[in-house]
C-alpha cells in the first residue's frame, strides 16, 4: 500500500513538473478568433479576381481602387462604400466599373485628395482622369499622347502630380514632372531632367510635400537609374521648391547598387525616409545629407511599405522580420523575428492605440496580425473569421474601424469589439 502510494505521488509530482514546464514555455502567439465584422461587401458578384490599391477616406465613405488582374476579361473599378454600412454610394452604383476607357487598360494608380478629400484621379499610363467622389461625375479626361506617364501618381494640395516620359516606363533621354489641377485638369510642366548615365534607363517618382517655416512648398521625390544588362541601379533624391519654382537640391551619392526605389518617400519633421529595395535611408530635408541608412536587408518595393509614425520607422523584410527604428537616430528599438510574417503584395502598416496592424502570410494562409508598437510582441493573429486578408488596410482612428480586402469582399471590422 505504501509502495503504491509512493508510486502515485511520484507520477503526480513528475506530471505536475511537466505541466508547469509546458505552461512556462508555451508558445506566446495568441490566436484571436472573435473578430467583430461590421460588414462585408462583394466586389464582383461572379467572384472575379481583383487587386486593391490604397484606401482613402472621403467624407463618410471609404474609397479604394480595385484594378482587374486581367482587364481584358474583368473591368477595373472603384468602390465608394459607406464607412458604417458598406453600402455603395448611390452616385457610383451605375458606373463604378467604368473608370478605365477604353477597356483592357490596366489601372495603375488611384488617389483621392484636394478640398474635402472630394477629388479622385486615376492613371492607366495613357490618360489621367479626374472625378468628384461625392457626385460620381467625371470632371476631366487628359491623354498623355504622344508621351506616356509613369505608373505612380500623387496628390499634393489641389493638384495631381505625374511623371511623364517619351517612352514607357523607363527613358533613355528625359523625364519631366507635370501637375494637373484637380478641378479643371489644367496641366503645368514643372521641371525636366535629362539622362546622365550611358546605357542606364531612368524614371522619376511623383513627389510628397513639405511646407517650410517661411511657407515655401517643397516637393520631394526619387530618381532611379537602371542598367538592365548589368543589373545595377542608382537612386537619387530630389527636392524642388514649388513656391520659388527652382530645384533646391538633388542628392546623388547617398546610396549605390540599389536596384529601385518605387515608393514615394515619406517626410516627417525634418527627415526624409526612403524605402529602397535593399534598405531604408533617412536623409536631411534641408540638404539631403544622410542621417542613417539600414542596408543589406531585402524589402521588395511591391510588398509592405515602410511606415513612419510617432517618431518611429517600421519596416518588414521579405523574410518576415519586423523592425522598429528611432526616426532621428536609426537606433533599433526592437525586432520581431521569432515568427516569420511574410509580406503580402501591396501591403502596409497601420497603427491604432499602440498596436501595429498588417496583413501577412503565416503558416499556410494570409492573416491580419497585431504587434505591440512598444515591444514588437505579437498580441494576436486572426483565425477563421477572415478567410484571406490581403493588401493594404486603413483604420478610422476615431471609430476604431479597420478596412481591408478579404477576397471576394471589402470588409470592415471593429477593433474595439474584437477581443
Amino acid at each position: 500500500m505504501k509502495k503504491s502510494l509512493l508510486i502515485l505521488l511520484s507520477v503526480t509530482l513528475v506530471y505536475g513538473l511537466w505541466s508547469c514546464e509546458e505552461e512556462i514555455f508555451e508558445d506566446p502567439l495568441t490566436t484571436k478568433k472573435n473578430i467583430e465584422v461590421v460588414w462585408r461587401t462583394v466586389v464582383h458578384p461572379d467572384s472575379s479576381t481583383y487587386e486593391t490599391l490604397r484606401y482613402f477616406f472621403s467624407d463618410n465613405y471609404v474609397v479604394v481602387g480595385v484594378p482587374a488582374v486581367d482587364p481584358h476579361e474583368v473591368p477595373n473599378g472603384v468602390m465608394v462604400l459607406d464607412r458604417k454600412t458598406g453600402k455603395m454610394k448611390s452616385s457610383w452604383t451605375d458606373h463604378w466599373d467604368l473608370i478605365s476607357s477604353p477597356p483592357g487598360l490596366y489601372l495603375y494608380d488611384l488617389w483621392v485628395g484636394g478640398p474635402m478629400n472630394d477629388y479622385m484621379v486615376t492613371n492607366d499610363g495613357f490618360r489621367l482622369c479626374g472625378y468628384s467622389v461625392s457626385s460620381g461625375n467625371k470632371l476631366w479626361d487628359k491623354l498623355y499622347s504622344p508621351f506616356y506617364a509613369g505608373r505612380r501618381i500623387s496628390i499634393v494640395g489641389n493638384h495631381a502630380y505625374v511623371p511623364i516620359t517619351p517612352v514607357s516606363p523607363h527613358s533613355l533621354t528625359w523625364f519631366k514632372l507635370s501637375r494637373f489641377d484637380l478641378i479643371t485638369g489644367q496641366k503645368e510642366d514643372l521641371f525636366t531632367l535629362e539622362a546622365e548615365y550611358e546605357n542606364y534607363k531612368f524614371f522619376i517618382s511623383p513627389p510628397t510635400s513639405y511646407v517650410t517655416n517661411n511657407q515655401d512648398v517643397l516637393l520631394i521625390g526619387l530618381i532611379n537609374h537602371l542598367n538592365f544588362d548589368t543589373f545595377h541601379g542608382i537612386v537619387w533624391t530630389y527636392c524642388y521648391n514649388l513656391t520659388q519654382r527652382k530645384m533646391e537640391w538633388i542628392r546623388k551619392d547617398f546610396t549605390e547598387d540599389i536596384e529601385q526605389a518605387l515608393v514615394i518617400p515619406t517626410v516627417v519633421q525634418d527627415r526624409i525616409v526612403v524605402h529602397l529595395m535593399r534598405g531604408v535611408a533617412c536623409l536631411d530635408l534641408e540638404t539631403g545629407a544622410t542621417h542613417w541608412i539600414k542596408d543589406k536587408i531585402r524589402i521588395s518595393l511591391n510588398l509592405t511599405d515602410v511606415l513612419c509614425e510617432d517618431g518611429r520607422v517600421y519596416c518588414k523584410t521579405d523574410d518576415g522580420i519586423v523592425y522598429c527604428w528611432d526616426l532621428l537616430t536609426g537606433t533599433e528599438l526592437w525586432k520581431q523575428d521569432k515568427y516569420k510574417f511574410h509580406s503580402n503584395e501591396r501591403s502596409n502598416f497601420q497603427i491604432y492605440q499602440d498596436k501595429l496592424l498588417f496583413n501577412a502570410y503565416y503558416e499556410g494562409r494570409n492573416h491580419l496580425i497585431c504587434l505591440s508598437t512598444s515591444t514588437g510582441k505579437v498580441l494576436w493573429i486572426d483565425d477563421e473569421i477572415l478567410r484571406n486578408p490581403m493588401g493594404r488596410i486603413l483604420i478610422d482612428k476615431q471609430k476604431g474601424y479597420l478596412y481591408g480586402s478579404d477576397y471576394p469582399d471589402i470588409f470592415c471590422i471593429d477593433l474595439n469589439k474584437s477581443n
